[in-house]
């Protein structure tokens, strides 16, 4: 019987050292971690969603105050939103820590949630390279001629 060590071969480790606001956090890119942010993904998404939604009652029909308060309700939902992602996907309390680490900043939250969604499109595009070449070895193994 042939024995096909493809662990041996083709090596894949989603694991990830990433620094954030002067703390090294270890993250694993896994079916876990991807709910987390397929969640924090489609959160953002609803919320601009709801902004395009009024969009046209903003320019046409609110008055000045009325848009003020919708965009500092928006502005701190999403703050809130980010928060809850990040202490989802680094642990609790860390949302705040890091707002606090860079000086009050809902831009900077979203760029970070951003910067971890790009490792893990990374990561996967790592995956499917890896199980091309698995599926290309078994099928070379399976079709070479033998002697």
């Amino acid at each position: 019987m042939s024995v096909i060590n493809l662990d041996k071969q083709f090596q894949f480790n989603p694991e990830r050292q990433v620094i954030i606001g002067g703390k090294t956090y270890s993250l694993v890119f896994n079916d876990a971690l991807e709910e987390k942010l397929t969640n924090l993904q489609i959160t953002m998404l609803s919320a601009m969603e709801n902004l395009n939604k009024k969009q046209d009652k903003f320019v046409n029909s609110m008055s000045l105050d009325e848009r003020k308060s919708l965009v500092k309700k928006s502005l701190a939902n999403a703050l809130s939103d980010l928060k809850k992602s990040l202490d989802d996907v680094l642990g609790k309390g860390e949302g705040e820590r890091l707002y606090k680490y860079y000086h009050q900043s809902t831009y900077a939250l979203g760029t970070i949630a951003h910067e971890i969604i790009k490792i893990d499109d990374e990561v996967n595009s790592e995956k499917k390279v890896n199980f091309n070449k698995k599926k290309k070895a078994v099928r070379d193994h399976y079709t070479k001629k033998r002697d």
